[in-house]
């Protein structure tokens, strides 16, 4: 619903920061939190993550990525829909800059087994430099 975001984006003020998010309510709370705290460094994009990767950030623009509970999609027929799948580490070791980090966070096992699984270190990170940082992985 925002608050990290905005919590981060408050305490560092120098960074620019682009949120993506699909859900109208967490993309309205957002708005809220950066009007209610005057950010000026926080900007919002309500639309698809992938798309927004693919076709608006340029390769080797982004210092790091902050995915906070994406959705999990519980039902194992549907973990194909999940957030975190190979594809997307490729798209996001291409739109980090060398040095970059992906800093995760979910509350679902399962998922963040999966997690762990796809973020392990792959000769995509190894051929642009990009260090994995963190992986926080919050477990009911």
């Amino acid at each position: 619903m925002g608050e990290t975001s905005a919590t981060i984006a408050a305490a560092n003020p120098q960074n620019d920061y682009l949120g993506i998010e699909v859900h109208t309510p967490g993309v309205g709370s957002l708005c809220k939190l950066v009007a209610e705290n005057g950010l000026t460094n926080q900007r919002i994009v309500q639309h698809d993550a992938v798309d927004v990767l693919r076709e608006m950030i340029q390769p080797a623009a982004l210092s790091g990525v902050h995915i906070f509970f994406p959705d999990p999609w519980p039902k194992a027929r549907h973990h194909k829909r999940r957030l975190i799948q190979a594809s997307l580490v490729a798209l996001l070791a291409s739109r980090l800059k060398a040095g970059g980090y992906i800093h995760c966070a979910t509350d679902w096992e399962n998922y963040a087994e999966q997690m762990l699984d796809v973020l392990s270190p792959s000769p995509c990170w190894k051929t642009r430099l990009i260090i994995l940082r963190l992986v926080r992985i919050i477990v009911r």
